[in-house]
């Protein structure tokens, strides 16, 4: 299982960093197609000298992760697919659209700590498999003269506001699961959401946690359950939203991993959970 189609391991964890070299002896098929030859963005990468923070127009999502202090306070370049703007998952072309516009520039801080600011990306399919939504990024050396030559990748999860989940349960756009033991989920939980307790997930099989799914669609609105009776939706691609107490509960994230195990690669979190929902 890999997080992205360029990237060389196998491994998958939800948080780990992959990397790469910027230029291939296998080249992206399709990326050659459009007449690009290396994992940048149209074969570009930002000029050093003069360089300024960017973040794309619209970003929604932020990102942190520390890559320690070996690499404080260097410049970081960053890429990923744009935001999902349809149900069906899009071939990574079209996900990145042609000009990549969520793209930025950030710097790490004292401790290599570096936050990205970017639009929730989509998950994109290539030669019919979908590929979880991640961030590519490269790295300038010590003295910020020029960039280290590899590309680092890392999966992501995007994190939801109030408001967006709120729409979500009025559109139907989202299946929405609550992490917790039942005893807490029959208490009080997000309206129009299910309970699938992480623990339980678990030591489920990945054909059961399919069951689950398949038995919980009747939450989805009509034009993804069309989607999904018509083939061109797999009940593995669905958006799903996950959420359990509040921002210190890790449950979310334990049953977000085992999905992301058994291959449901649209999922994004409430960390807010329950407490924030109904505060």
């Amino acid at each position: 299982m890999k997080i992205c189609y360029a990237c060389q391991t196998n491994s998958f964890k939800l948080d780990k960093i992959t990397e790469e070299a910027i230029i291939d002896k296998q080249v992206v098929g399709w990326k050659v197609k459009r007449g690009e030859y290396t994992f940048a963005p149209n074969d570009v990468v930002p000029f050093l000298i003069g360089i300024r923070p960017k973040t794309p127009k619209k970003y929604d999502t932020k990102v942190e992760i520390n890559l320690g202090a070996k690499y404080a306070n260097r410049w970081i370049f960053y890429w990923a697919a744009n935001q999902a703007f349809s149900y069906v998952i899009q071939p990574a072309p079209d996900a990145y659209g042609a000009n990549y516009t969520n793209t930025g520039i950030t710097k790490s801080d004292d401790s290599g700590k570096i936050i990205f600011k970017l639009e929730c990306p989509q998950p994109y399919s290539v030669n019919g498999k979908t590929y979880y939504p991640h961030i590519h990024f490269m790295v300038s050396n010590s003295k910020n003269q020029h960039w280290e030559l590899k590309v680092r990748t890392i999966n992501i999860v995007c994190n939801f506001s109030r408001q967006k989940v709120k729409t979500a349960i009025k559109n139907g756009s989202y299946l929405i699961i609550n992490a917790l033991p039942k005893e807490y989920f029959d208490k009080q939980h997000i309206p129009h959401s299910v309970n699938l307790f992480y623990k339980d997930a678990k030591y489920m099989s990945d054909g059961k946690i399919d069951s689950f799914i398949k038995n919980n669609l009747q939450y989805l609105n009509n034009d993804l359950k069309k989607l999904i009776d018509n083939k061109k939706l797999s009940i593995k691609d669905i958006p799903i939203l996950v959420y359990c107490y509040n921002k210190t509960c890790d449950a979310d994230k334990q049953l977000i991993k085992r999905l992301q195990l058994a291959n449901y690669h649209k999922i994004v979190e409430y960390d807010e959970g329950v407490v924030g929902f109904f505060k």
